[in-house]
């Protein structure tokens, strides 16, 4: 009995032992889990997007028409940007404007000084048959009433008379064009300006001028420009306005001198440094 009770005991466990090895192969293999794929980072363009910031000028040069009179001073302002980075190259748009003052004056300067006269009018060129001869270089001046006889009284010596010609507005549009090297940028920008002048004179036989008037002129020129944050940068910049003229809004109804009417520059210098904040756009 206890033998039949063992022989049913083996009996059951080979049969649980045959089943287990059919059913575990049944059973679809192990496959690990797929790896994750995580999306590179995009590149970092720290000079992407927009810009704000406050601008310093000091400007200097000389007028052409205005002889002997050097201009210089200086400008503060404000300027705004935009700009795109593919790579290590930047490229972008800015807009300038600012105030103060380049310009220049003299006081009239005492009898038989140097001839300094803004504008040429006349130069005394010397007896000729007993009678002064004048050179008249300005288009028109004979046409003043009494001009020969005004000129008979001061032509027997050199003069020089009170004179001011500033710069008090300049806007600029710009493109730039740079290189990064992560927060430095070196970058050339050219463009048109818009500059606003005065100019004031008190001719012995002309008379008072005061007028003002916009002009324009081609700029060129680069920098250098530093970011100390991720959001602030410092620049310094060298910008150089072409020589332009400025023709004035008042004109004399009987005669047409040309210089009377113009204020001219013989290319100005100007010396910047700002600081912008950036609005990045990646």
């Amino acid at each position: 009995m206890i033998f039949v009770r063992w022989a049913a005991g083996l009996t059951a466990a080979a049969a649980v032992l045959g089943v287990v090895p059919a059913f575990a192969a049944d059973l679809p293999a192990y496959e690990p889990p797929a790896a994750v794929s995580i999306p590179a980072p995009a590149p970092l363009k720290p000079w992407q997007g927009f810009s704000l910031g406050l601008l310093g000028t000091y400007g200097f040069g000389k007028g052409n028409e205005l002889s002997g009179l050097n201009v210089n001073g200086p400008m503060f302002g404000g300027l705004a940007g935009i700009h795109g980075q593919v790579g290590n190259w930047v490229l972008g748009a800015e807009f300038d404007g600012s105030f103060g003052a380049i310009g220049g004056s003299r006081a009239k300067a005492k009898a038989g000084a140097p001839a300094n006269d803004v504008f040429e009018a006349i130069r005394p060129l010397g007896p000729v048959d007993g009678a002064l001869t004048l050179a008249v270089l300005s288009e028109g001046l004979g046409k003043q009433p009494g001009a020969a006889a005004q000129q008979a009284a001061f032509a027997r010596e050199s003069f020089t008379y009170p004179a001011k010609t500033s710069i008090d507005q300049f806007y600029s549009f710009r493109g730039r064009v740079g290189y990064a090297f992560d927060n430095v940028l070196l970058y050339g920008t050219g463009g048109i300006a818009v500059a606003h002048v005065k100019l004031k004179s008190d001719h012995p036989v002309l008379g008072a001028y005061d007028d003002e008037n916009f002009g324009f002129t081609p700029v060129v020129g680069g920098g250098v420009e530093y970011k100390f944050t991720d959001s602030l940068s410092l620049r310094a910049e060298y910008l150089y306005a072409m020589p332009f003229k400025v023709a004035m809004k008042q004109k004399q109804e009987d005669w047409s001198a040309p210089n009377r009417t113009n204020a001219s520059f013989d290319g100005t210098h100007m010396i910047r440094a700002g600081i912008s904040y950036h609005l990045p756009i990646n």
